[in-house]
């Protein structure tokens, strides 16, 4: 069965991004940020035929662990901040695997894109912004879960 849909999910401990690519009219139906818990409740309550869900699975990375920059050099708790919100973002993608391996929902892992550029020390610079609304036309003001989101499935 052909995939018309592809849900991508930014996992997060509580405000995971979400975005829905039709793959018949080539553009992002919609998107949105839920908690774990809703989005849980939004697969079950759907059909998930012909939807593959694509989740972005930081843990695929050999090293996640490196936060160090010109802000963090000298703070070892917000260095440890970090650390402790990338496990949890990595613990919610796993859980998300085993839901869907558990309820036979279709699915991939794809580790995070490379955003240099794009991003700069966690905030999206201007020239990300303009870049990422030439490419998906969506220019009104969106969180950065709902466009990572968006950057999983679009134009699959």
């Amino acid at each position: 069965m052909k995939t018309r849909f592809y849900i991508g999910i930014d996992p997060d401990l509580t405000n995971t991004g979400i975005a829905i690519w039709d793959t018949e009219q080539k553009k992002i139906q919609r998107y949105y940020s839920n908690s774990f818990w809703g989005l849980v409740k939004d697969v079950l309550a759907g059909e998930n035929k012909n939807i593959t869900y694509v989740i972005e699975a930081g843990h695929l990375n050999k090293k996640s662990n490196y936060h160090i920059n010109k802000h963090t050099k000298d703070n070892i708790f917000i260095r440890e901040t970090i650390a402790k919100k990338v496990g949890e973002n990595h613990a919610v993608a796993k859980l998300l695997v085993s839901f869907f391996e558990e309820n036979g929902i279709s699915y991939i892992e794809r580790k995070p894109l490379n955003k240099q550029g794009m991003k700069r020390e966690g905030a999206w610079t201007p020239q990300g912004r303009k870049l990422f609304q030439k490419s998906t036309g969506i220019d009104t003001k969106i969180n950065d879960d709902c466009r990572d989101a968006i950057l999983l499935v679009f134009g699959i």
